[in-house]
């Protein structure tokens, strides 16, 4: 047919007992949470979870083979119109004589009706598509992902609105996020729509819209001087909170914003500050302590320096192969806030005045007494009996006392006469870099190799696929392997890149085109034919069933 191999596909035919293999062309191919997508001689197939209509048919109901996206000419219907001579119970036309009176309704052809497809992308549970050099969209509608001007769900493909930042434009590219989206056009104009709460729109605030509206390219975005020429989508289906968008530019330079993209902010130095006893401090003695784990994000595109990108790919980290065949990653970009404590001081403390009564440096086993008496009580640190006490301002204490442990309650005058243990302390505050906001060499594998020509998934935890040196290879990063996932033929936990099988469906072929679901599955384009391998709960590699495979395994197109 005189088309790239990296985009011909197969469909099988049984003629007698044999098979005869006929070549189609497959334009495009996108694996989103549990169900997948492909353009097939210009023309859109999903397959697996269709709950929401993502996969574009008119139903709700899940398929594990793919099926068409709905393209149906105008036509009338006869409906319903009224029950005559009876009374509509339950969708029945119940009485003596009663009978249906029915109209004909004129249903519109689906905007997607002889429309040529280049572009498909299968987000967390909607899916869009560019067609005639316009977007489409179609599935769940919250947040405004659909940028139809509502939130509403549509199982057919629906036109995005092309008023405002779309008018006039001929879009070529278009990413499915998790609950936004975002379109490219000829003129590199960039324009999102849906939820923006970590600013995932690339507009410079954090404004959800229903509609298209333009990324910034003003006001220290990095696509002021440098225009996109490719989209990338970066979203995790078990952490839905993931909502990053990249471009490549004209450049080859990496440009994102939203979840996980350095947005200026400097990390804060280490800190420290000293609490001492009262009966506002802990009760417990503190122990070191992992406070808080802070996600920068960027509502502006911002420059990723350190390599020349070709693609993108990933989930909670962003996946960039090189242009020199290499692996990078960068992404979720922040840092970790952490507590350390010391100088310990265990106070028995008055609950109603707030009065230290009896105070102990821990760290240095001195013990102090108020007013220079000696401590009192048979709590009982140990129970056992120590030495020289040293009392509060610099007074003599007594010789004898009694250790204690805990809550001194064994006075029963009232609340305000018992004791509380408390601590005082120091507490050191450290804030350590987490992620990278550049791109840097993976640590795991591909690491550093070249020659890799196709990649998907997640590099630095997760799932990762990858072609190199013409053998396609798999590697979990600890994750679960028990569902096929590395596509090697087994189904045991294994660690490190696995080898995938090139006997039965990819027997002679190439992969050209790698596409990994966020759920644990892969699905690849080669040697004329889509074949995908791993988890399949919701028939998401489009075999015909919902059983998980070890092996690449061939879509029934």
């Amino acid at each position: 047919m005189g088309v790239a191999l990296a985009v011909l596909g197969v469909v099988a035919v049984q003629v007698g007992l044999s098979t005869k293999v006929s070549a189609v062309d497959i334009r495009d191919l996108s694996t989103g949470s549990a169900h997948a997508c492909a353009v097939v001689e210009y023309a859109a197939k999903c397959w697996g979870n269709n709950a929401s209509g993502q996969l574009g048919n008119g139903s709700s109901s899940t398929s594990t083979q793919p099926v068409s996206v709905y393209t149906r000419s105008s036509y009338d219907e006869s409906v319903k119109d009224y029950c005559r001579n009876g009374v509509d119970i339950g969708g029945n036309c119940i009485g003596f004589g009663a009978q249906w009176v029915y109209k004909t309704v004129n249903r519109p052809a689906s905007p997607l009706h002889n429309k040529t497809v280049t572009k498909i992308s299968a987000g967390l549970y909607h899916t869009c598509a560019v067609a005639n050099a316009r977007a489409f969209c179609w599935g769940n509608g919250g947040n405004g992902r659909l940028g139809i001007g509502s939130s509403e769900d549509q199982s057919r493909p629906v036109a995005v609105a092309i008023s405002g930042a779309l008018r006039d434009k001929e879009v070529v590219d278009i990413a499915a996020g998790s609950n936004f989206t975002c379109a490219l056009a000829t003129d590199g104009t960039v324009a999102c729509w849906g939820d923006n709460a970590d600013g995932q729109l690339g507009t410079g605030n954090r404004t959800a819209s229903n509609v298209p509206v333009a990324v910034s390219m003003a006001g220290g975005s990095a696509l002021q001087n440098d225009k996109a020429k490719k989209l990338s989508v970066v979203s995790s289906f078990d952490d839905p909170t993931t909502r990053t968008m990249c471009v490549v530019t004209r450049s080859d330079q990496a440009v994102c914003w939203g979840h996980g993209i350095d947005d200026g902010r400097p990390i804060p130095p280490a800190s420290s500050e000293t609490v001492a006893c009262n009966k506002d401090s802990r009760t417990s003695r503190p122990a070191n302590e992992n406070l808080d784990r802070i996600i920068f994000s960027s509502t502006l595109p911002r420059l990723i320096p350190g390599a020349k990108i070709a693609s993108m790919n990933g989930e909670r980290y962003v996946t960039g192969l090189g242009t020199d065949g290499k692996a990078y990653y960068w992404g979720q970009y922040g840092y970790s806030v952490d507590a350390t404590y010391d100088n310990i001081v265990t106070c028995k403390v008055n609950p109603c005045t707030g009065k230290v009564v009896i105070q102990r440096d821990d760290k240095a086993k001195i013990l102090l007494a108020a007013n220079g008496k000696p401590p009192t009580g048979s709590g009982g640190l140990n129970k056992k009996k120590s030495s020289t006490g040293q009392g509060f301002n610099g007074k003599p204490g007594m010789a004898t006392y009694t250790r204690y442990d805990g809550n001194d309650n064994n006075n029963s005058n009232g609340a305000c006469s018992m004791t509380r243990t408390h601590y005082g302390y120091k507490k050191n505050i450290t804030n350590t870099p987490i992620g990278e906001k550049k791109t840097t060499t993976p640590s795991l594998w591909p690491q550093s190799q070249a020659g890799i020509t196709a990649f998907s998934g997640n590099s630095h935890d997760r799932l990762f696929c990858a072609v190199i040196g013409g053998t396609a290879q798999c590697d979990a990063h600890g994750g679960d392997t028990r569902s096929g996932q590395l596509g090697n033929g087994k189904t045991s936990q294994l660690t490190g890149p696995q080898a995938v099988v090139t006997s039965g469906w990819l027997a002679g072929k190439q992969i050209s085109r790698l596409s990994t679901g966020s759920t644990g599955y892969t699905c690849a384009v080669a040697g004329g034919g889509i074949g995908c391998w791993g988890i399949n709960k919701k028939g998401q590699l489009g075999i015909g069933s919902t059983d998980a495979k070890s092996v690449p395994t061939a879509v029934r197109l």
